[in-house]
């Protein structure tokens, strides 16, 4: 989305893949500070007249444009999905980085409990307030 309105998408020196507790927000009663799964290999820039939401120490990882929301970091992670993710090909990945695999889906049965209620209170900001429903 970052890029479809003007904004940029670069290749991060680093990838930022795991459960991160260091995103800060602007909203901080919408967006805690985490835990949020990261799992991206790019930075973005803020696209032109949008509203930065929350940033990390590497990159932006929330804005608003409009009726348009998008986050770099990802609010739906639960364990159905980070079981598929971290299977294959994915596993792969998080082992190429020193990943464990079963260190990162114990992580994950553990950090849905703070991150599935404060996805939903996302969920909730966005109809309520963003989208005009």
């Amino acid at each position: 989305m970052a890029a479809a309105f003007g904004g940029t998408v670069v290749r991060a020196s680093e990838p930022e893949v795991g459960w991160h507790d260091d995103v800060v927000s602007t909203l901080p009663d919408v967006m805690a500070p985490g835990p949020w799964m990261q799992w991206h290999y790019d930075v973005l820039t803020v696209p032109p007249g949008a509203e930065e939401l929350a940033q990390s120490p590497r990159a932006p990882q929330a804005f608003l444009l409009g009726r348009s929301f998008a986050t770099q970091f990802h609010p739906e992670a639960n364990d159905s999905i980070i079981a598929r993710w971290s299977s294959g090909k994915g596993g792969d990945e998080l082992r190429a980085q020193g990943i464990d695999v079963a260190d990162l889906r114990a992580e994950t049965a553990h950090n849905v409990l703070t991150s599935r209620p404060n996805a939903s209170r996302i969920v909730d900001w966005y109809v309520e307030h963003v989208s005009g429903s």
